[in-house]
C-alpha cells in the first residue's frame, strides 16, 4: 500500500525539489558564483535564468533517480 502512495508522490517531489532550487537561485543571487573551469563558459552562452532552470531540472532528475533508487531497494525486501 505504502508503496504505491511513495510511486505516486515520487514525480511530485522531484518537480518541487527542481522548482525550489531554481527559485532560490534566482531570488538570492549571490555576489559570484563559482563554479568549475569546464562549465563557466556555459551561463555566458546560454543566459544566467536559462541556467539556473538547467540546474533545477538536473536537480529534479537527481531527486527522481535517488527515490526510485529507494523504492527499488523497498521492493526487494
Amino acid at each position: 500500500m505504502y508503496k504505491k502512495i511513495y510511486f505516486f508522490l515520487m514525480y511530485p517531489i522531484s518537480i518541487y525539489g527542481g522548482w525550489y532550487v531554481y527559485n532560490w537561485l534566482v531570488t538570492n543571487p549571490l555576489e559570484r558564483y563559482v563554479m568549475p573551469i569546464i562549465i563557466i563558459w556555459l551561463p555566458e552562452t546560454i543566459g544566467w535564468n536559462n541556467f539556473f532552470i538547467l540546474l533545477g531540472v538536473l536537480v529534479g532528475l537527481f531527486i527522481l533517480g535517488l527515490l526510485g533508487m529507494i523504492l527499488e531497494a523497498c521492493e526487494k525486501n
